[in-house]
Order: structure tokens, then C-alpha cells, then sequence
């Protein structure tokens, strides 16, 4: 496999409705990549990214992570390596504050950079958005910048971001992708959006896939 690939698939294949499977003879994320996730409403893009984030059941013959082959039952490992931000923010009724310290309980002795760093990301592009308020309380475009400042913090080796930009307003979805293009340069991005200019996290190189 070749070194700059973080993850491959091979003859992946996945039922998305009654009639209808997604094939991919090959589905690969490169190292630091920016992968656009193209196809008609329909098409899997959803389904692909639950299935990457082992949401729901897939098939394939081989899985390649960091050039390792991976059984099924180490397919768990996945997940530790990525974070994913699904179309629609769960509704959560605790203060953002308290929320970034559930978090942080979990990752033990990194907890005091993981908070750091989110409070940092969050003074330079989200200041507006105050942590001090219930999570309920945010609009859908301060919930996602939210959701991708907890994302990002966690230094994820991919990040699945599906259509989280569509609730933002213009002003938060140029902070979101000046944040990724700029703090998020060791991770591979795949998105979906549903706007039509190519170069939504110019001037980073997107990789646009389509799904028939």
C-alpha cells in the first residue's frame, strides 16, 4: 500500500436503500488529504460516512489502516482515530462548559491540553459563541462550530464532516474553513456540502469523488 495512504478500502460494498447498494472497488483517504464527497441526493454519501464511523453494517474484503491490515474485529480502532460530524447536532441540555469538561474526563492526563487547545481555537475563530450557555440555546450554526471545536481538539486522524456547513451563517462558514485549512493540517478531511464553488477550503486541494 502505498505510504501516503492512511486508509483503504477494497470491494467495499454497502446497502443504502431496499434496491440499492453502494460498490467502491477501491475507497482510499490519503495522508492530510481533502476529500469532497460528491453524488445526487441518494447516492450514499450519508451512508458512506455512517459506515466509516462503523455505524452501520458494510462489507468489504480487505481494510487497510496506517499500511496495517485490519480484521474484523479490530475494525474498533477506527473509531479512535476519527471524529465525525453528522448533518444534524444532537440536543444536548448542559452548558458548552460543562459539556468540554464531560469530554475531558475521558482523555485522562490530556485533559488539561485537550481543554486548552479547545479554549484557544474557540478565542480565535468562534469567540461569539458563548460556552457559558446551554448547548439547546445555540443556534444550528453555533452547534456545529461547537461540535467541530470538540472534533478538532481531540486531534483526529480523519475527520468525516457531512454537510455541517448548512446550518451556518456566511460569517461562521468562513471562520469553519479558515479553522480547518489552518489548525487542521495533519488531518484528513472528508466532507459533504451543498455548495456549488469547488474550493470551499481554498486554497487546500479538494479531491472530489463521485457517487453513482
Amino acid at each position: 500500500m502505498n505510504s501516503d495512504t492512511l486508509l483503504r478500502i477494497q470491494d467495499f460494498k454497502l446497502k443504502i436503500a431496499q434496491d440499492k447498494e453502494l460498490k467502491l472497488e477501491e475507497f482510499s483517504i490519503k495522508k492530510n488529504a481533502r476529500m469532497h464527497l460528491r453524488g445526487p441526493s441518494g447516492s450514499g454519501k450519508t451512508s458512506l460516512m455512517n459506515a466509516l464511523y462503523l455505524l452501520c453494517p458494510f462489507e468489504a474484503k480487505e481494510i487497510y489502516f496506517k499500511s496495517e491490515l485490519l480484521s474484523e474485529k479490530e475494525l474498533v480502532k477506527l473509531r479512535t482515530h476519527m471524529r465525525y460530524l453528522p448533518q444534524h447536532a444532537e440536543t444536548n441540555y448542559e452548558t458548552c462548559s460543562n459539556i468540554i469538561r464531560d469530554v475531558a474526563k475521558f482523555k485522562s492526563m490530556q485533559a488539561i491540553n485537550f481543554q486548552g487547545k479547545l479554549l484557544n481555537f474557540h478565542k480565535q475563530y468562534f469567540s461569539s459563541i458563548n460556552l457559558d450557555l446551554d448547548y439547546s440555546r445555540l443556534s444550528g450554526g453555533e452547534r456545529q462550530c461547537f461540535k467541530l471545536l470538540l472534533a478538532a481538539s481531540s486531534e483526529p486522524d480523519i475527520l468525516l464532516l457531512d454537510e455541517c456547513f448548512a446550518n451556518m451563517s456566511q460569517e461562521f462558514r468562513e471562520a469553519s474553513s479558515h479553522f480547518l485549512i489552518t489548525e487542521l493540517q495533519n488531518t484528513s478531511i472528508v466532507f459533504t456540502h451543498h455548495f456549488q464553488e469547488e474550493n470551499f477550503l481554498s486554497p487546500t486541494e479538494v479531491t472530489s469523488i463521485g457517487l453513482l
